[in-house]
């Protein structure tokens, strides 16, 4: 409902009255706009929403989205990211038993898809590798080392600080669609990805 506001020009008593709306007339140069006019209707076509068949469509292709998004993400795919933190698990647990067993640990790469961990004894002059492994771990399928580190080891001593070289070494690892992840073992011992 619109109210209208009276308007004297001059005297109470002798003045002329006119609405507001009829002096906006008169004055084109007027800021003051007209209010529009509301509807009496319950909802006005702003405040209706979607109809279902918006909502329908608007999901169906949300649902194509999401279905091509979860096929790109297979997961062989994720499985080397997996097997970065198991190889780096691996070499912080042998690093920490070498520390708190007060001995020597190594490493070695029996494969391009596997790796044991051996505790070693002193015999006097030199460390040697126990007869059996305490553990052998397998990489998951599709995921390899490079043929170049098999047969190799990486040793911790005692102090965990990592024998083998005074250099940074680096692991690398690669799956089947090309994609490689790294570690690096640092002479301190560390054990970190790239």
């Amino acid at each position: 409902m619109e109210r209208e506001f009276v308007r004297t020009k001059g005297t109470e008593n002798g003045g002329s009255a006119c609405t507001e709306r009829a002096l906006r007339q008169m004055n084109p140069l007027s800021t003051k706009r007209p209010q529009p006019h509301r509807t009496s209707r319950m909802f006005s076509a702003a405040a209706r929403g979607f109809t279902m068949v918006e909502l329908l469509v608007a999901i169906a292709i949300f649902g194509l989205l999401a279905k091509t998004a979860v096929s790109s993400i297979s997961p062989r795919r994720v499985q080397i990211g997996a097997a970065q933190l198991q190889v780096i698990a691996q070499l912080r647990l042998a690093r920490m038993s070498a520390i708190t067993s007060v001995s020597h640990y190594s490493i070695s790469f029996a494969s391009t898809t596997q790796f044991q961990v051996y505790p070693m004894t002193y015999n006097g002059t030199i460390w040697q590798l126990a007869s059996t492994p305490t553990n052998t771990v397998t990489l998951p399928t599709g995921v390899t080392f490079p043929s170049a580190l098999v047969g190799t080891r990486l040793e911790f001593n005692s102090r965990g600080t990592f024998v083998t070289s005074n250099a940074v070494s680096q692991v690398n690892l690669t799956d089947v669609f090309g994609q490689t992840k790294s570690l690096q073992v640092w002479p301190s011992g560390q054990v970190n990805a790239l």
